[in-house]
């Protein structure tokens, strides 16, 4: 496994990426850099969703955007395979890694906004899923739909000023509900904590030029608002 860093030397947004299996992701903000500069942090290892580690002959599995909390870290480890306090350690460490990888200091001195980039399967996660009846309706204060984008292209941000920059767009926009959202572990729930904005570029796997758009509408309508580094 491993942790890479794509620096541009241009001053723009950091961007996140942990799962390797959501190449589109990659890829749309691979071109993003070339254009509008900024930087890109993503774990690299066997092209598969879960990072897998060993300790003695036991082997663990566990999410990587499951790995920012203890709960999320002690739930993903049992979900997915055996659980050891030394194995939670590890997990909390990687996490750890991850978080100086992205430079918190720089971001919280430059645009404060944390920008991650995911991908996701069609009929398994959108912005329905946090919608009236859906799966993780608790875990939304709002929910913007959109008829002229499909719901599996959305933003997903933690504060009411980012829903209300994006929302009057074509995408839809789901405002995460941060006293009220489950403690999965994820990059969203810890961002709250720590009171650093964040923002999910989320699309459909191979939705190439929709996430392009996308990361594009995020950084004019944050160049329009003044909260883009270097604008």
């Amino acid at each position: 496994m491993k942790i890479i860093a794509h620096e541009t030397g241009v001053p723009g947004l950091t961007y996140a990426h942990m799962h390797d299996d959501e190449n589109t992701a990659v890829a749309a903000t691979l071109g993003t850099l070339r254009r509008r500069g900024g930087r890109l942090v993503e774990v690299r290892h066997t092209g598969k969703r879960n990072l897998r580690f060993r300790l003695g002959t036991t082997e663990h599995v566990f999410d990587p955007n499951r790995a920012f909390t203890d709960a999320g870290a002690e739930a993903t480890l049992r979900e997915l395979g055996p659980y050891s306090k030394k194995a939670h350690a590890a997990v909390r460490a990687f996490a750890e890694a991850f978080l100086a990888a992205v430079g918190l200091e720089a971001l919280r001195e430059g645009p404060g906004l944390l920008v991650t980039v995911h991908n996701n399967k069609p009929g398994l996660y959108s912005a329905r899923s946090y919608d009236h009846g859906g799966e993780h309706e608790r875990d939304a204060e709002r929910v913007r739909p959109k008829r002229e984008t499909a719901p599996d292209d959305f933003f997903f941000v933690t504060e009411a000023r980012h829903y209300d920059l994006l929302q009057g767009g074509p995408y839809h926009v789901v405002l995460q509900d941060n006293a009220a959202a489950t403690d999965d572990g994820s990059l969203s729930v810890w961002a709250a904590r720590e009171g650093l904005p964040y923002v999910n570029v989320e699309a459909q796997h191979g939705h190439l030029r929709e996430q392009i758009d996308m990361l594009d509408y995020l950084n004019e309508r944050l160049e329009a608002a003044g909260q883009r580094a270097g604008a």
